[in-house]
């Protein structure tokens, strides 16, 4: 469309619309020019070319900083503006732009907890009245996230259409583009068992085969606690494997909005599945390839904060172990720095620069040098994991390695995240007394 000083681009609105939607369709058409953004007197920019994002800028902002601050504007106008040929352009941005708008978002939402973080809505009287509280609530918002869907369906259509790119939205499956459509909290596709509704909702034609975890007995006694001190733990159970993809989905599918398994300090109204989360288990479940890696529903489960660990191991009537068993099952009681031993072998874990051909996750279990003397595995690598420990300041600490770490010694701590945090390298598994 040809504006009147003769740029030729699309303008609209941004009212109930993501600006992360807009933002994702002009780098998946490919589309390069300028995308400028109004906030009431605010004013941004975000530049794409080559299917990236390569900067922003704000008044007072620029670079990743910029793309944070207008991403946290709940409403505004834009006008994407094309490039003039051989126009010198700024980089500010560096890399994908799936891993840096999810950055961005993951700080964005971080930040809004910040804000929020110690402010009460409500002083229950009794524990029954704040789940009936917190579930009309969570019903609410259902309601009015369907609302919502529907009108991004439509806003969505248009705006692809305008930015000339075939673009897959709002589809039954995952298109090549990463534009995915919402994964229901409840998949009620009628009798048949969970494994029929997954093939249904995502389109599985060929059955797979659940990768089960068990519940390895770590037995009572003492162990060396991180640099020499010695620890005595009663017996407790973990899980043999990191919670995957069919195992979190199968959550979601029983539980839907219920919020009885909900952490009392947990936000009213956050749900237990985000926008990240969704891409990620429509790949598995699709068997398609994410950033390079062909998923299955055997891969960790990641993408969800502590607050989903903790639901999800309550439904179980498990829970998160403490950081204290979490080493515990890795070191046993020689105090060994790795699963296999004192020295680090090179390939043994899913660690930084061991795969080939990518760094990424793999399907749980796949490295069998990862293994503890109790039989428990991926401590080293793969995904790091969420625990019921906390730093002394209200965050939950992480325990071992991931794909992006290059040392997967089991004495790795990692403080000072908020409980909300979502991250690809951050995963979970369950205990039991």
């Amino acid at each position: 469309m040809q504006h009147k000083d003769g740029s030729e681009g699309f303008s609209g609105k941004l009212h109930n619309f993501a600006l992360w939607d807009v933002i994702q369709m002009g780098c998946v058409a490919g589309r390069d020019g300028r995308l400028r953004i109004r906030h009431r007197r605010k004013n941004g920019e975000v530049v794409l070319a080559g299917g990236k994002i390569i900067h922003a800028a704000t008044r007072q902002q620029v670079g990743e900083p910029a793309l944070l601050e207008v991403l946290c504007w709940p409403e505004g106008d834009f006008e994407f503006a094309s490039l003039e040929p051989d126009q010198e352009l700024p980089h500010t941005i560096s890399g994908g732009w799936e891993q840096v708008l999810m950055d961005a978002v993951r700080q964005r939402d971080e930040k809004e907890f910040r804000a929020t973080e110690g402010k009460k809505s409500l002083v229950p009287s009794s524990k029954d009245l704040l789940v009936q509280l917190r579930t009309a609530i969570a019903r609410q918002n259902q309601r009015r996230r369907i609302i919502r869907l529907i009108r991004r369906a439509l806003v969505v259509s248009f705006l692809a259409v305008l930015l000339g790119g075939a673009i897959w939205i709002i589809g039954s499956g995952l298109s090549r583009s990463g534009i995915v459509s919402p994964i229901p909290a409840r998949l009620d596709y009628g009798a048949g068992g969970f494994e029929k509704r997954i093939q249904r909702l995502f389109g599985i034609s060929r059955p797979w085969h659940k990768q089960m975890p068990t519940e390895v007995l770590i037995p009572a006694g003492p162990f060396v606690y991180q640099g020499g001190r010695p620890v005595d733990l009663p017996a407790f159970n973990l899980d043999s494997t990191e919670v995957t993809v069919w195992q979190y989905q199968e959550f979601l599918d029983a539980v839907g909005n219920d919020a009885r398994y909900d952490h009392l300090n947990q936000r009213i109204g956050k749900g237990h599945s985000n926008p990240s989360w969704q891409a990620y288990a429509r790949a598995a479940f699709g068997f398609e390839e994410l950033r390079g890696v062909k998923l299955n529903p055997n891969f960790p489960a990641v993408y969800l904060d502590w607050f989903d660990a903790y639901a999800f191991a309550k439904w179980k009537h498990r829970r998160l172990p403490s950081e204290l068993e979490w080493e515990k099952a890795g070191r046993g009681t020689d105090a060994r720095s790795y699963p296999w031993g004192i020295n680090f072998i090179p390939g043994a874990a899913n660690l930084f620069g061991t795969m080939s051909r990518l760094t990424s996750w793999s399907e749980v279990g796949r490295f069998q040098l990862d293994c503890s003397p109790y039989g428990v595995r991926d401590l080293a690598g793969n995904v790091s994991e969420w625990t019921a420990s906390d730093d002394g300041n209200g965050s939950p600490i992480v325990r071992g390695g991931n794909f992006m770490t290059e040392d997967g010694r089991l004495t790795r701590r990692v403080l000072g995240l908020s409980p909300y945090t979502i991250d690809d390298r951050i995963g979970f598994r369950t205990a039991g007394d």
